[in-house]
């Protein structure tokens, strides 16, 4: 997904729960589809049953609820359809779905250009116990991004290589000079 959610008659709770539910139902199906192959992965099975567990259809509306507060909306807000909603907060809508569904791999650009100083406080709390591969850019937001860290990883085609975990404001203050910027003449 890229950009804001597209202006509906669907409120903002709703579209995080349906997508939820969405990838509940292609968890389930590629699970059914995989038991029945006739090589089972019995590794890549686990895995998808142990996703679907962590997922916990029954606290949907809750943990959804959970992160659209943290992004700033208030209850009101969250039943309100995203066609009355303008583009940054149908952006924090597109940011709450992605977090909610917890993808492998998150690629966020700029995640806390549309959101005021509380709701970058409480993303930058969320990403710091994010159990997955996440990359980002915060290049308007260095404080959110230093407290944050990151991870280098090199991988080969088959292995991972090496991983070294390298705090933000270390990079920044080690960076070559040709790495700054240099203003418009």
């Amino acid at each position: 997904m890229s950009g804001a959610v597209e202006p509906t008659d669907v409120n903002a709770l709703d579209y995080i729960v349906n997508s939820a539910r969405e990838k509940v139902a292609r968890l389930e199906k590629l699970a059914e589809d995989m038991s029945t192959a006739a090589d089972v992965d019995d590794l890549a099975l686990e895995a998808i049953y142990e996703e679907l567990e962590e997922m916990d259809p029954s606290m949907f509306e809750a943990k959804a609820g959970a992160i659209l507060s943290g992004l700033g909306f208030s209850q009101s807000m969250m039943k309100k359809p995203t066609r009355d909603m303008s583009g940054g907060w149908r952006m924090r809508v597109a940011l709450a779905r992605a977090l909610f569904i917890k993808p492998h791999l998150l690629l966020l650009d700029e995640p806390t250009s549309h959101l005021d100083l509380g709701a970058v406080v409480w993303l930058e709390a969320y990403l710091a116990t994010y159990n997955h591969i996440l990359v980002s850019n915060f290049h308007h937001n260095i404080a959110a991004s230093a407290n944050l860290g990151f991870t280098v990883t090199r991988f080969s085609l088959r292995k991972l290589v090496a991983s070294l975990v390298i705090p933000v404001l270390t990079i920044i203050a080690t960076r070559p000079t040709s790495w700054t910027r240099s203003a418009p003449t």
